[in-house]
């Protein structure tokens, strides 16, 4: 069975050998969340079945079982009868989600800065070169904005945790990170100016690797609350008011 163009682009370009989708269902929700994430599917979007079967390539069934998944993931919202709609956003909501993304993120990294040997501080440096690479390329589109770029900055933040023995403290910070990354990426037809946070970056590096609690804590704070108060200052995001 055929998998969709868009499954395939995961499979073939963005997901690791150990991580492919094992079947067709797999793929269809891997690449649906993906699209929801990019705003392909834009918050508060009704989900139409017979557009979507088509689409992915897929099953009723199949895409029910995908929309599910991804209703327990909080990206869709279940309408009783009349099907699924892609979650809505609201500044609550992205502050919340920035309020507990640090919460737990400056404890998963005190934790690792307890934990971590020198495979854990390679990790982040490797991470961070991969990262300033891709953002200090000349381009017209904001490249951490990007499918490529969302996954380098994705891989940086987890390298500075990646030493937290934790692992429900991981898997919360997962779910926190892609519900962020979601209203991250509505800055994409939004921005008036190239997004680049690479002096951040290192900066919080630098600090985990040096193992100075306080300061990488610090730095997470505000790298985590600029992007939000950047994302709260774009009125197009929020027609209903702030």
């Amino acid at each position: 069975m055929a998998t969709t163009r868009r499954a395939e682009k995961i499979v073939e370009q963005e997901t690791p050998l150990d991580k492919l989708p094992k079947t067709l269902g797999e793929a269809v929700y891997v690449s649906l969340r993906e699209d929801i994430l990019n705003g392909v599917h834009g918050p508060g979007q009704k989900l139409m079945f017979a557009e979507l079967t088509a689409v992915y390539a897929t099953s009723m069934g199949t895409l029910r079982e995908a929309l599910t998944r991804l209703s327990a993931d909080r990206l869709v919202v279940a309408e009783g009868q009349r099907g699924f709609r892609v979650a809505p956003i609201s500044l609550a909501e992205l502050w919340d989600i920035t309020r507990l993304r640090f919460e737990m993120e400056a404890a998963a990294v005190e934790e690792s800065i307890d934990a971590g040997d020198d495979a854990w501080e390679a990790q982040i440096v490797s991470s961070l070169h991969m990262l300033t690479k891709l953002e200090n390329r000349q381009s017209k589109t904001p490249l951490l904005l990007t499918e490529a770029g969302a996954r380098l900055h994705k891989q940086f933040h987890f390298s500075l945790i990646a030493a937290s023995p934790s692992v429900w403290r991981l898997r919360v910070i997962d779910v926190l990170y892609d519900h962020s990354e979601r209203y991250r990426r509505l800055q994409t037809t939004h921005m008036e100016r190239g997004l680049n946070s690479a002096r951040e970056h290192e900066q919080i590096a630098a600090a985990a690797i040096g193992r100075r609690k306080r300061e990488v804590v610090r730095l997470i704070r505000e790298h985590l609350h600029r992007t939000a108060e950047m994302l709260a200052s774009i009125d197009a995001l929020w027609p209903t008011g702030r």
